[in-house]
């Protein structure tokens, strides 16, 4: 069964749309079957986070409705106590999420079960988005044509079982949406999504690859994102980008120094000769042992990065505090990685003079920027 989690809260205007495309996607699951022969049964939990509106009461009418939909109805504790809230009551051995200004495209649920039953060992299966409204109506969001560290799945799938490559080759790190996956439930084991902050998904994703064998991604089936205006993307300030920026190098360090081996990471590390740090990531790899594509990807990565501290930079006229460039994004050291935040003079010292408030024409601590590179990253 999978369980298919619906945080609610002012959504009176779009929650029917999100429930209607949810239950007619379980129709045509129903007429597939899973790994076992079995017909693919979806469960919808409602979870009514507080909503001031009429949500509720329209929660309660689907649960009416639909015997394949129940509803909680708690205080408002924010997006992911809602989405915890679920978790905890989840009873299917896969779980996904939609919110609720969002929906799924007809044949999703079933791609997707697909996909994470493609190969044994499979515990998330990542499935494309599509966005609707705005300036970026209709584009689908692609995934990288880099498959390096990922070997071909049936239907079209690439199987990652190094948790490195998923992150770097894949990308991973600028598609850490909740919503465009499917996972196993043991992964939520002990990991529940961090209460009481913006920008909860790249600050949860590194935590349950810890516990993860292998991902597949694939390119059917569809989560299709409404364009927010009042959303965290449209409206963010420098709170808001500083919990982006903080989840981000939290997921860097975490990958690099505190995640245990995965069996595919300590398989592709003895298979292709490369050492990693013992009890660590094969993400911590020794520096003389990454090879041009991974400094590439590296490269890439570290300027992802870079790019959300340059935009706290326009908005809070802060000095950046990631290490220059040349300490780490060319080729980690084990012993090197991107601090915290900090306000120590120290880390003052070393931010790179293009983007130092007097330097960089949007550090101005006006509030005032673009948030180009930002918002094609990430569709909140």
């Amino acid at each position: 069964m999978v369980t298919i989690i619906i945080p609610v809260y002012k959504t009176e205007a779009t929650l029917d749309q999100c429930v209607r495309s949810v239950l007619a996607d379980a129709d045509h699951a129903a007429q597939s079957t899973d790994g076992a022969g079995r017909p693919i049964v979806a469960e919808v939990i409602l979870v009514d986070d507080g909503s001031p509106d009429h949500a509720p009461q329209m929660c309660d009418r689907w649960a009416r409705d639909d015997r394949r939909v129940s509803v909680i109805h708690r205080t408002n504790g924010g997006l992911s106590a809602a989405r915890n809230t679920g978790l905890d009551a989840a009873g299917g051995e896969y779980i996904m999420f939609v919110d609720f200004d969002d929906t799924i495209e007809t044949g999703t649920i079933a791609a997707a079960v697909s996909a994470i039953e493609s190969a044994t060992d499979c515990d998330m299966a990542e499935f494309p988005i599509m966005r609707t409204g705005g300036c970026h109506h209709g584009e689908t969001l692609s995934f990288a044509d880099d498959t390096i560290g990922s070997t071909p799945g049936a239907n079209g799938t690439r199987l990652y079982r190094s948790m490195r490559a998923y992150w770097l080759h894949a990308k991973a790190y600028a598609h850490s949406y909740a919503c465009n996956k499917i996972y196993r439930r043991h992964l939520f084991r002990d990991v529940r999504f961090p209460e009481g902050r913006v920008f909860e998904d790249p600050a949860t994703l590194p935590l349950l690859l810890r516990h993860t064998r292998c991902v597949a991604v694939t390119p059917h089936g569809s989560y299709i994102y409404r364009d927010n205006p009042d959303g965290i993307t449209s409206q963010a300030g420098s709170k808001e980008i500083a919990s982006l920026l903080d989840a981000d190098l939290d997921a860097w360090h975490l990958l690099q120094h505190d995640v245990p081996c995965s069996a595919g990471d300590r398989a592709a590390a003895s298979a292709d000769g490369k050492s990693s740090i013992p009890g660590s990531s094969h993400l911590c790899t020794a520096t003389s042992s990454i090879d041009e594509a991974d400094r590439a990807a590296l490269d890439l990565y570290y300027m992802y990065i870079f790019n959300i501290q340059v935009t706290l930079c326009r908005l809070s006229a802060q000095r950046p505090t990631m290490p220059p460039p040349t300490a780490c994004h060319r080729g980690l050291s084990p012993h090197v990685s991107p601090s915290k935040p900090s306000s120590s003079a120290s880390s003052a010292q070393t931010a790179p003079a293009a983007c130092s408030p007097t330097a960089s024409p949007g550090c101005d601590g006006s509030g005032q920027t673009t948030f180009s590179f930002f918002q094609n990253r990430y569709f909140y």
